[in-house]
């Protein structure tokens, strides 16, 4: 069993107008750094009734995890491709299209939940996939690995600068072929 099955819990698949709308506010605002996000502020910028907030989360903290949700989800349905060239190119192309998000939730006061749970999704992938497999001796070239993944894709998406993924990819070759 995958150490990061746990990831896969809990992670809705459809999501209506409404928390869309409630989503979309909330990144626009910690877009523009407002710190100060509360649920009276996230539904009035989302257009909808408070009541309808309730219906989907319990306190504003449950928009920032459906939001990290989001990546994490996408970055899961690309399990079952054992092509990590594919699986890096997929991950950077999801947050060029998800930049807005990414550079926000980073922004926030979430920053290191979103980090964490990108970093693990991407820990899920390599050993679903039998890129790395888990052992103590190992555990450290995965963590690597996964660092190797990840900085740079957090990097591109904060920065907007290209970022060599062919180089990422031969790094990570040459690191799996010395352990």
């Amino acid at each position: 069993m995958n150490r990061y099955s746990y990831i896969r819990k809990n992670l809705k698949k459809n999501i209506t107008s409404a928390e869309y709308k409630i989503q979309d506010a909330v990144i626009a605002m910690l877009s523009e750094n407002n710190e100060n996000i509360s649920v009276r502020t996230a539904v009035e910028r989302a257009g909808v009734e408070r009541t309808t907030f309730y219906a989907y989360y319990d306190r504003i903290e449950d928009v920032y995890e459906a939001i990290e949700n989001e990546a994490i989800r996408d970055i899961l349905e690309f399990e079952g491709d054992e092509k990590l060239s594919m699986f890096i190119e997929h991950l950077f192309s999801f947050f060029a299209e998800n930049r807005k998000a990414v550079k926000a939730m980073i922004a926030s006061q979430n920053r290191f939940s979103y980090f964490e749970k990108i970093l693990n999704a991407v820990k899920y992938y390599l050993e679903a996939n039998s890129i790395c497999e888990y052992s103590t001796e190992n555990e450290m070239i995965e963590n690597m690995i996964s660092s190797l993944i990840v900085i740079p894709l957090l990097y591109y998406a904060i920065e907007e600068r290209d970022v060599d993924l062919k180089v990422i990819e031969d790094k990570i070759t040459l690191m799996m072929k010395n352990a």
